[in-house]
């Protein structure tokens, strides 16, 4: 067996339910930002796998089907030229879909697409307050 290499280790540590909780929310979406921005390595699968699928996101956040499938293309650091050769699109309408995401998620810049879209389920992760005694 071939050894894994360290950043993809650190991906599947991530969805591991028994290692993910002692990972600091930090480190995970630092982990996340990067495999994501890496050109020379397709790790979408392995970041698709901790991100929320279209259907929570259009539930969550109230985008449309359209609006949901832009935000996980912009998560995983993808230009607006790029998603939209992807897409079909043009740049102009990925641009737009972009703004409206960005207003509905209550955010300012799209790199903060992750991080907003991975809060909740990291946010469960996290060891809260220990159980009050009454």
């Amino acid at each position: 067996m071939s050894p894994v290499p360290a950043r993809e280790a650190e991906l599947l540590a991530l969805q591991t339910p028994e290692v993910a909780p002692e990972i600091k929310l930090k480190q995970k979406l630092r982990v996340l930002r990067r495999a994501a921005r890496d050109p020379a390595r397709d790790e979408r699968p392995m970041i698709a796998a901790v991100l929320p699928t279209p259907e929570a996101l259009i539930r969550r956040y109230r985008l449309t089907p359209r609006q949901a499938e832009v935000a996980l293309e912009v998560a995983f650091g993808g230009r607006n030229r790029d998603v939209a050769t992807r897409m079909g699109l043009s740049v102009h309408t990925v641009r737009r879909h972009v703004e409206r995401i960005l207003k509905k998620l209550g955010i300012s810049s799209r790199g903060s697409i992750l991080s907003r879209m991975l809060a909740p389920a990291m946010m469960a992760l996290e060891p809260g307050p220990p159980p009050r005694r009454r």
